[in-house]
């Protein structure tokens, strides 16, 4: 169940999001079960668009009953068209707010638990948007992550701790991309 909201006169767009589930099912490798937890989710964001400079925020929460993650996020990206061509700068943040709640936990729960969804994050992004020609696009994007804290930074691929610095391998990440967008 949940609800929709958004406004706009074109220039400015204001929106609004609340939704709220019960969740079942299994994580962390079915190490955990879930069974009829509560979750919500919470958002605001807005943008302005003149046609040439871009500015766009948004600001989320995900609470969950139970041990799963409750997460907070945020993001500012601000461009500026430049006839087929935007160049833009993003800075995003996302952290788990309820990382006292695993860590109450007896060792051989907290210590897996913990690894496995606490994250803290913060992203830093600078690229192009080329609109090649009608709806079609090429991005070039450059994102450094950095600022995990003591955690994976919510990166799979980042769960592993090096047992002679108890530190997890990897507290920044640098990530290239181009991504082809076309509209049909």
């Amino acid at each position: 169940m949940g609800v929709n909201a958004s406004w706009t006169d074109l220039t400015w767009t204001l929106r609004a999001v609340y939704g709220q589930t019960d969740l079942d099912g299994s994580a962390n490798s079915g190490a955990l079960v879930i069974d009829g937890e509560q979750a919500q989710f919470t958002g605001v964001g807005g943008s302005y668009d003149n046609g040439s400079f871009i500015a766009i925020t948004e600001w989320t929460t995900v609470e969950i009953d139970g041990l799963l993650a409750d997460t907070e996020s945020a993001y500012v990206t601000l461009g500026y068209r430049i006839k087929a061509f935007t160049p833009y700068v993003t800075m995003a943040y996302t952290k788990t707010t309820d990382d006292d709640v695993r860590a109450a936990l007896p060792p051989q729960l907290a210590i897996p638990l913990g690894l496995g969804l606490n994250q803290e994050r913060t992203a830093y992004s600078a690229g192009l948007r080329w609109d090649a020609i009608d709806n079609v696009a090429i991005k070039f994007d450059l994102t450094y992550a950095t600022d995990f804290g003591d955690t994976s930074g919510g990166l799979g691929g980042n769960a592993v701790v090096n047992p002679l610095t108890k530190q997890f391998m990897f507290d920044d990440t640098l990530v290239y991309t181009v991504k082809f967008d076309a509209v049909f």
